[in-house]
């Protein structure tokens, strides 16, 4: 069960905002046939955390974010349909072959591979393959072990937000969005930030045991709290807070995502991609089987002993 926002008045879902036109050739198609009717947008992230980003930016069209623990650029990522829209941002992934996967895609933005964490130095990092499970944490990574995934130790170097505030985000600039998915270590993650300096206009921090429903430790909350933040949604995986100077947008986290939204997760939307190019596949295999099909037909006509032949092998 979704939790209530702390601000209690409930705001009209926002209809008619400017939408991120990542739709399919099926999906447009079919909404043109229908007058009036845009096609849905595309949701990347896995909980449509982008889906409340949306509400809440879109007046903005080239803001800034600081997504720790990015994973992917694309897949499951929270960031991906602000980065169609224009925006950019600093992507904290510590696993070498995703962090690679970030440098090659993500050329607008800052790709850096390391741990955030409250003092700067050296961290063994449990890489958890092929998932977005890889910690800090070792409990976590054993955990990930006993549930049959391969794990690998490595050593990783840990900055904190501090260090790459100071040292990427311009002078003055703002950062709209903070996303923290530190499997677990979110509150070493908030312990290098200073909030009441460095002051994010949204946060977004996960706040679940990896792959669970149950709740993690969420003793920072306090601190983000006393720092002039308000917690305003949890939405079954991340707890959400806007900074008071912000407060305006709280009353875009006073419903769930519903039918006004009007999105469609990255998933479906790749398997209609997927199913469109089949069936064009299909219809150009038609085409060209009823043109030999004709060629061989015209042929047999011209030639009468042919055509007699054939007549008397259909009435078999």
């Amino acid at each position: 069960m979704m939790l209530e926002p702390h601000l209690g008045a409930r705001a009209p879902s926002d209809v008619g905002e400017r939408t991120v036109e990542l739709s399919s050739p099926a999906v447009d198609q079919e909404s043109a046939a229908r007058p009036g009717v845009e096609a849905p947008w595309v949701s990347y992230a896995q909980n449509g955390e982008d889906v409340f980003l949306r509400r809440c930016f879109t007046d903005i069209e080239c803001g800034f974010w600081i997504d720790v623990g990015g994973w992917m650029p694309r897949e499951d990522s929270v960031t991906y349909a602000l980065s169609q829209r224009g925006w950019r941002g600093i992507n904290i992934e510590p696993v070498p072959a995703n962090h690679a996967v970030f440098v090659a895609e993500r050329p607008r933005d800052v790709n850096l591979g390391v741990l955030a964490g409250s003092v700067p130095g050296e961290r063994t990092l449990y890489r958890v393959a092929d998932t977005g499970l890889s910690t800090s944490i070792e409990e976590h990574a054993a955990a990930a072990q006993n549930d049959g995934h391969e794990v690998e130790r490595l050593t990783v170097a840990v900055r904190t937000l501090d260090d790459i505030w100071n040292e990427h985000v311009p002078a003055g600039g703002e950062v709209h969005v903070l996303k923290i998915d530190a499997e677990g270590a979110e509150g070493d993650v908030l312990a290098g930030l200073d909030l009441r300096t460095n002051r994010p206009w949204v946060l977004c921090i996960e706040a679940n045991l990896p792959n669970e429903r149950e709740r993690v430790d969420v003793s920072w909350e306090p601190d983000v709290l006393a720092a002039g933040y308000v917690f305003v949604f949890y939405d079954g995986l991340n707890q959400w807070f806007v900074a008071e100077e912000h407060r305006d947008l709280a009353r875009h986290f006073s419903s769930p995502i519903n039918v006004f939204d009007n999105v469609i997760a990255a998933r479906a939307q790749d398997h209609m991609d997927m199913l469109e190019r089949e069936r064009q596949r299909l219809e150009s295999e038609v085409a060209r089987l009823e043109s030999a099909v004709q060629e061989r037909t015209v042929a047999v006509r011209e030639n009468p002993r042919r055509f007699s032949a054939l007549k008397g092998w259909l009435h078999r």
